[in-house]
């Protein structure tokens, strides 16, 4: 990977952490603020942080401010729609069968977090290419 390729990465990372935390904050306050069930609670935090990652890496990580919303946000969804996933389906594996984790949610977001990454940061690189 080139160092432009490995800085483009940090970012990305930098940003999947930012993620992660707008995801797992969310998270906890539907869980504990609202009295959703860990399911439930992890629909609205799961779509905001990823709005907030489409964001995030239109702006800083590929550089793109130009490409709008409507150009996007559809492709960025679709592309990591495998990504996605994987993610939200190994935290509702976790919690559902395992009440540990169930116990505490945070444990199967990471874990999901992590198992789409990878994937989700090549399907990025293709939405915000160069032309």
């Amino acid at each position: 990977m080139s160092d432009t390729g490995f800085k483009r990465f940090m970012r990305y990372c930098l940003v999947g952490g930012i993620g992660f935390c707008t995801d797992g904050g969310l998270l906890q306050l539907g869980i504990h603020l609202m009295g959703w069930g860990v399911i439930v609670a992890r629909v609205p935090s799961f779509l905001i942080a990823v709005l907030v990652t489409w964001y995030l890496n239109r702006g800083f990580t590929f550089r793109k401010q130009h490409i709008s919303f409507r150009e996007s946000f559809p492709s960025y969804i679709a592309a990591n729609a495998v990504g996605l996933a994987i993610n939200f389906g190994s935290y509702s594996a976790g919690v559902l069968f395992s009440p540990f984790m169930a116990q505490y949610p945070l444990l199967p977001l990471a874990i999901g977090a992590v198992l789409g990454m990878v994937f989700n940061f090549f399907a990025a690189r293709w939405i915000f290419r160069d032309d």
